[in-house]
């Protein structure tokens, strides 16, 4: 009985000391406020809020694909771009970053990178992606 008692204290005491305990509930907290701040197109207070999610859970791909969107809504493409392949290389099967890169390269007339993200956000089950890849080779 001891033993459960004094692993029990242990546990509260390197929740304490070490707050990453708490890390992904802030995380997904943060997230949650800063896309409702996207959405008003607030986008610098959505990207610090992502910011700080991203401080308390370094491997939250849906952070760092939320901050490359406020990035790219702000034309800050090449920004974007890096937290769309982190994102991408937390989960490598996530749809929606490889969509945004092909936008930002369809954007920028480099049609062959554009059809390639086209291609795997298709390969990763986005969905209406036809028109997108229509003339993809």
């Amino acid at each position: 009985m001891y033993k459960h008692i004094f692993f029990g204290f242990i546990l509260i005491v390197a929740c304490i000391l070490f707050p990453s305990c708490d890390n992904p509930r802030k995380a997904f907290s943060e997230i949650e406020k800063g896309i409702n701040l996207a959405y008003q197109s607030r986008f610098k207070e959505a990207e610090a809020c992502f910011d700080k999610a991203i401080k308390y859970d370094k491997d939250s791909y849906e952070a760092y694909y939320r901050r490359g969107t406020v990035k790219f809504n702000q034309h800050k493409w090449d920004e974007a771009i890096v937290d769309y392949m982190k994102a991408i290389e937390i989960k490598s099967d996530y749809a929606d970053p490889y969509f945004n890169l092909g936008n930002i390269y369809s954007y920028r007339n480099d049609y062959d990178k554009s059809c390639y993200y086209y291609k795997k956000a298709e390969e990763y089950g986005r969905q209406n992606m036809d028109d997108y890849v229509r003339n993809c080779p």
